[in-house]
């Protein structure tokens, strides 16, 4: 399965991205955007 991560400030997404880079979390995707 892969979980895709949406947030829209460009700050929390660049965290975001740390996480998941730093617990190797492969099936985890960051998307910046809004679902409107």
């Amino acid at each position: 399965w892969k979980v895709t991560l949406l947030e829209s400030m460009h700050k929390r997404c660049l965290f975001l991205e740390h996480v998941v880079k730093h617990l190797d979390l492969s099936n985890v995707q960051v998307v910046r955007g809004r679902a409107e």
